[in-house]
């Protein structure tokens, strides 16, 4: 693999939607999205192409990464963990989008359906777990691979276009590693379900008047305590798993295996 930006033509070159430091741009889209909703009369298809444009940055750098960076090891689970970001930027995006959506119809005087909310819902559970999924594929291939990964949308843009920046590449203040939050979503949601799950199923399963406790007990504690337990899980690995910033990530000594 090369270093030569070339290979990728326009794609990657092109100014990323909405990241030129302007929210009009999203505003304006939002404005597009409640139109194709009045029109479609579809919330889903009104909160669509938020979602996707949000994705798209990280879909580019995670093929940007995975062409250029010479290190397999490394190019896999940076490139996987940036479509993860993605995922997790559509899901933020689409979820943001559809509570819009659905108080402008309550404004309007067409509150959603039952039918209409659990569709909705329906699509967020499925974004969710796409996420998730993607997440631990992420992680999975971090931890065997003994790769330190640093993950963020504006990556392209913050080594303009170069790979080779990357090296020496500081970000701006304020700028999180996003690897970190597609982690403990991964780590978090799955098991959250699980207890959300549990207690609807002990609240409908019981007889009438009657709380199975240690159904709800169980649901409780698996829904409250497996977010305390994924932050001791990240913070006594994270030096394991999650660079310092991108000239950590991408320097010669946090490398891992090399397979050239």
């Amino acid at each position: 693999m090369s270093h030569d930006d070339s290979s990728f033509g326009d794609l990657d070159n092109d100014k990323e939607p909405g990241r030129n430091g302007s929210g009009s741009f999203w505003l304006i889209l939002l404005v597009v999205s409640c139109a194709v909703f009045l029109i479609s009369e579809n919330v889903i298809s009104g909160a669509i192409i938020p979602a996707v444009l949000s994705m798209l940055p990280s879909v580019r750098a995670a093929r940007w990464l995975r062409k250029n960076d010479q290190h397999l090891h490394r190019a896999k689970a940076c490139s996987r963990f940036m479509l993860a970001t993605g995922c997790w930027s559509a899901l933020c995006t689409g979820f943001v989008t559809l509570a819009v959506l659905l108080a402008v119809m309550i404004v309007l005087g067409d509150p959603p359906t039952e039918s209409q909310g659990m569709n909705t819902m329906l699509v967020i559970a499925c974004a969710a777990t796409a996420t998730c999924l993607v997440g631990c594929w992420a992680t999975w291939t971090a931890w065997t691979g003994c790769v330190r990964v640093w993950a963020h949308p504006k990556l392209m843009k913050m080594a303009d276009y170069d790979f080779a920046n990357l090296r020496d590449l500081v970000p701006p203040p304020a700028t999180c590693n996003r690897a970190i939050y597609v982690t403990a979503m991964s780590l978090t949601v799955p098991t959250m379900a699980i207890g959300t799950g549990w207690m609807i199923y002990a609240a409908t399963a019981a007889p009438p008047n009657q709380v199975d406790v240690v159904a709800v007990v169980g649901g409780l504690l698996l829904l409250l305590g497996c977010p305390l337990v994924s932050v001791v899980v990240l913070k006594v690995f994270s030096n394991r798993l999650f660079a310092d910033g991108p000239a950590d990530c991408w320097s010669s000594v946090s490398t891992g295996r090399e397979n050239n």
